[in-house]
């Protein structure tokens, strides 16, 4: 048997420094990348799974990781493969016409509140920005009639929980 769900780590990268993160104090240190030459060596277990994550650090900002995408998206031995990205979402809009070429793909998009409190959470983070790039992925799948699906986990902090009835009602 192989295995089912990849969940592949490329590095501790970000465009962000979230106030919770347990990254940040050691990207400085550790600016490693998981090589895609070493990953898509899995390419015959790979296009068995049932999804395939990336993760990070943000991987759109992740050389390695973006070759890996790319290359995933790419492969019509991969094409049944469910492709997921966790991310912050601040670069997605570089990336729509890249993931429309994907039909099976869903994303992670960390999130924890809503407006200006987002954005004391993940410093760095235009909430305007990641909320359009969320609209518009959402729209892209729906007018090419792509099953692509968002989901946006919360850490629950005490400097969110003022917002989380309105956060709640967004994500709805």
């Amino acid at each position: 048997s192989t295995p089912l769900r990849f969940y592949i780590n490329f590095g501790f990268g970000c465009n962000l420094s979230c106030t919770m993160c347990h990254q940040v104090p050691r990207r400085k240190q550790n600016r490693r990348q998981v090589q895609f030459d070493h990953i898509w060596r899995w390419k015959p277990y790979l296009k068995r799974a049932i999804d395939i994550t990336v993760i990070g650090g943000e991987p759109l900002i992740l050389p390695e990781c973006i070759k890996f995408i790319e290359a995933i998206i790419n492969d019509p031995e991969l094409e049944q493969v469910q492709r997921t990205i966790c991310t912050n979402g601040m670069v997605l809009h570089k990336f729509i016409d890249l993931l429309s070429k994907k039909r099976k793909l869903g994303l992670a998009v960390s999130l924890d509140t809503i407006g200006e409190e987002f954005e004391q959470i993940r410093v760095g983070a235009n909430w305007k920005q990641i909320e359009r790039n969320i609209q518009e992925f959402q729209a892209t799948g729906k007018r090419l009639g792509y099953p692509w699906h968002v989901q946006n986990p919360c850490m629950l902090m005490k400097t969110n929980v003022p917002r989380l009835a309105d956060f709640a009602a967004w994500s709805v």
